[in-house]
């Protein structure tokens, strides 16, 4: 099993940005790559969205243009001396952000057959044109599933799994947990009878912390409040209130779930801990690794307040042996470094590197 150790993400490159060749070209190099393999990380994440290898809905085998890109990286990963991991970060009839956007649709892709197999189908030719390459390279099947029911997602993977073990008996599959990965629903995550699975989550959490005022999210536009850490997020009950008074009622649900977890109990090292216990159960109930693919925060948080938090967080993950990649690299609200490539915040480096 590859041991993927600590990494970033390359998010806004191949996926959430514009998908035109100017920008690829320019947002990530492969100086790029060399400079973080120079930093010390060890695996690189990257997220590629439908459209880079599927450009038009009607297109169902992935075109080569959009493939080249995907050879360059991991080609690029090689040379670097990096463990990539390939991430389908949107999919056929699914994004991250569905529910967020059209919160009272069901995704296609746990409604429609022609998804699955499309979805399916990728992953297979992908197997495909990268049997017996690049050795190092895992495959993430999906970023963030949020299926209506965990069942639905368990199904779905162990066909995806099952569609590249046709080709390939032994390239490293990445699973995540239903719900965006979160670390609670691996009490319903299946365990694939597979030796090769690794198992991925995402940490974001005290949530109200990590994603306070961030603009795409109506709870926490809502809520608008200036959240430290170790501490905990006062008012989030009288905000749900509000928003209940008002008629926002999904804006009140989400405050309410949150003010569950983080307003009467201080978050800090030990809190975080205990949010990813079920993922760490699952870790040792199965004897199987698992990754955090994604952890970070966003750069309008607390200066002071972040760094505390990123350090506690990836102490957690050395004490449960967890490999991970810190989202991201470049930009995105919470980039190491910003748009012109200068280092963001060097304190920051500094403790991923030393992690």
């Amino acid at each position: 099993m590859i041991n993927l150790g600590k990494g970033v993400n390359l998010g806004g490159w191949l996926s959430q940005g514009p998908y035109k060749d100017e920008h690829r070209n320019a947002f990530v190099t492969r100086d790029d790559f060399a400079r973080i393999a120079n930093w010390g990380f060890k695996n690189l994440r990257i997220p590629f969205d439908l459209p880079l290898i599927c450009p038009t809905p009607e297109d169902r085998v992935p075109c080569e243009a959009g493939l080249a890109w995907l050879d360059r990286a991991l080609e690029w990963a090689e040379e670097c001396g990096f463990r990539a991991v390939l991430d389908m970060h949107s999919l056929p009839g699914y994004t991250f952000m569905d529910l967020t956007y059209k919160p009272d649709e069901v995704p296609t892709l746990f409604t429609s057959e022609a998804h699955q197999k499309h979805f399916t189908d990728l992953w297979a030719a992908l197997a495909k044109r990268y049997l017996g390459r690049f050795p190092n390279t895992v495959f993430e099947l999906a970023n963030e599933i949020a299926a209506p029911t965990a069942q639905q997602w368990n199904d779905l993977a162990a066909k995806a799994v099952a569609a590249i073990r046709a080709v390939d008996k032994t390239r490293v599959i990445m699973v995540g947990s239903n719900c965006w990965n979160v670390c609670f629903t691996y009490v319903d995550l299946a365990k694939i009878p597979d030796p090769n699975i690794i198992y991925n989550f995402h940490f974001y959490n005290p949530f109200s912390f990590t994603h306070q005022k961030a603009p795409w999210s109506p709870e926490m536009l809502y809520y608008n409040t200036t959240v430290h850490y170790p501490g905990r997020s006062p008012g989030l009950r009288d905000a749900a209130r509000c928003a209940e008074g008002e008629g926002q009622s999904r804006t009140a649900a989400a405050l309410l779930s949150l003010a569950d977890f983080f307003e009467d109990r201080v978050s800090d090292k030990t809190h975080l801990a205990d949010l990813m216990a079920d993922t760490f159960n699952f870790a040792r109930k199965h004897s199987v690794p698992v990754y955090c693919g994604e952890f970070g925060i966003m750069d309008f948080t607390p200066e002071a307040d972040s760094l505390r938090w990123v350090k506690d967080t990836v102490e957690v993950f050395a004490e449960h042996n967890v490999a991970w990649s810190y989202w991201s690299y470049k930009g995105m609200g919470a980039g190491i470094v910003n748009i012109d490539g200068s280092v963001r915040l060097q304190a920051l480096l500094d403790i991923l590197r030393n992690a």
